[in-house]
């Protein structure tokens, strides 16, 4: 009977017994041969298993595809939404891919939603201290407007020329109407003929009102222009690529 152990690059002979001398020497030079080759083919294939383990657990962490940053901010009739690769493009001095925190990432989006709300203001004809709500004043007389509000009210009239007018920021008259009148119909005519951007005229860095009763609304490109800003501050940021989607405008 012949009986051998391994272990790793231990060789154990248990017995060797009823042969001759010339044999068991024959029959202890096979065993030897045979069991040193085993234990390395079986050391070798611990040390993969071993290196394939670890790397799992440590290299493909490091190096892992990136994940990203996700946060919305819900405004009711409007939600801003971002999604940031948490990866920064760089190496540390040991070659691993460097990562931003989330509050680092937080503060980006945190401006992000600071220009969201500055265009809401912007836009908004509520309220009493922006320029729009003194264009829309029913007076008939010149503006001097801010470079921001002017910016988006020769957007908004350049997008009425390319539509010929099926864009109309001069259409606050019949949006009012339409608020507050379940059934407007009858006073649909006389709204509409406040309408137009002849009413009030955009020139250089002023805004003339021929028509007390015409108002500008802008809510139609405040979205776009939003998104342009957003997208303008976040190129100049150190988020190296994500996205950004409001109202499912990307």
């Amino acid at each position: 009977m012949i009986c051998t152990g391994f272990f790793m690059h231990s060789v154990d002979f248990f017995g060797i017994y009823r042969y001759n001398n010339n044999l068991k020497k024959t029959i202890l030079k096979t065993m030897v041969r045979e069991a040193f080759v085993r234990s390395q083919l079986k050391y070798a294939a611990l040390l993969l298993c071993a290196a394939t383990v670890f790397s799992s657990l440590g290299g493909c962490s490091a190096e892992r595809m990136p994940e990203y940053y996700e946060n919305s901010y819900d405004m009711g009739s409007d939600v801003l939404s971002v999604r940031f690769a948490y990866d920064t493009g760089e190496k540390d001095e040991k070659g691993k891919k460097v990562y931003f925190t989330d509050s680092q990432l937080g503060d980006v989006f945190s401006q992000c939603c600071d220009l969201y709300e500055d265009a809401r203001k912007l836009t908004d004809h509520t309220d009493t201290s922006t320029g729009l709500h003194a264009i829309n004043a029913q007076v008939d007389a010149a503006f001097d407007c801010d470079w921001e509000l002017m910016g988006l009210l020769k957007r908004a009239y350049g997008l009425a020329d390319i539509t010929s007018g099926y864009y109309q920021p001069v259409f606050g008259t019949v949006l009012r109407l339409l608020e507050e009148n379940p059934q407007p119909d009858a006073l649909l005519d006389a709204a509409l003929s406040h309408t137009g951007t002849d009413k009030i005229t955009v020139e250089n860095s002023a805004v003339y009102k021929t028509d007390p009763q015409a108002q500008v609304d802008l809510t139609g490109v405040r979205d776009g222009y939003a998104l342009e800003t957003i997208i303008a501050y976040l190129n100049e940021s150190p988020v190296v690529y994500g996205f950004v989607t409001l109202n499912d405008s990307a």
